[in-house]
């Protein structure tokens, strides 16, 4: 699974982890077909031709309020897309989710109440594995920010931790070779080592 795009914000009493869905050409192209199936719908049809043939401004007022709601839509689209969010200080830890045409749901939680902040690993049979970050609360589990990497999930659990919070924070060969793995990817030559790891005299020949 392609990782998610992840916008972090560290501050001193705060830490702020958001992603939004990504605005694709095949988004673009799948808005387009449905603003011009609208526009032949025959309520609008009928509008738009009456305006054309009699310019009347009251038919050109309804024929711009009727083009004007896709937009409207639209817009409202792009600006609350669907996403993921995650606030977290001493006090508490917030998190709030949007599917493509949802509504956001927002979750809150007492900072002192969490339990064990750590990254996990979740998946099955049917499907690929991926990683979240993961706490317990009231004896139950909650996973958020799928597919964050390695190296961003170390940053903030070190983060919630320094804010009081009950963050695992793993320091192991997996650990460090996932973080290798986010900076350098899979495919490594293994008989070609990487050029800072090189003396200078060897780096200029």
């Amino acid at each position: 699974m392609k990782p998610r795009g992840y916008t972090i914000r560290i501050e001193a009493s705060r830490v702020t982890v958001e992603h939004r869905a990504s605005v694709r050409p095949r988004t673009i192209a799948w808005l387009s077909v449905a603003y011009g199936c609208y526009c032949l719908l025959p309520g609008v049809r009928n509008i738009l031709v009456d305006f054309y043939h009699s310019t009347d401004p009251v038919t050109g007022g309804f024929a711009f309020f009727m083009l004007l709601i896709p937009f409207v839509f639209g817009a409202t689209w792009f600006f609350f897309r669907s996403g993921e969010v995650m606030r977290c200080d001493a006090q508490e830890l917030q998190i709030a989710r949007r599917r493509t045409w949802g509504r956001w749901h927002r979750l809150s939680f007492p900072s002192a109440q969490v339990r064990e902040l750590r990254s996990a690993m979740r998946g099955n049979v049917k499907s690929r594995n991926f990683t979240v970050l993961t706490f317990q609360y009231d004896t139950r589990a909650f996973d958020m920010l799928e597919n964050l990497n390695s190296t961003d999930s170390d940053r903030v659990l070190r983060a919630c931790k320094s804010m009081g919070l009950d963050a695992i924070v793993v320091v192991d060969d997996a650990a460090a070779m996932n973080r290798d793995i986010d900076q350098r990817g899979w495919f490594i030559n293994p008989l070609k080592p990487d050029q800072e790891q090189l003396p200078p005299s060897k780096q200029s020949r």
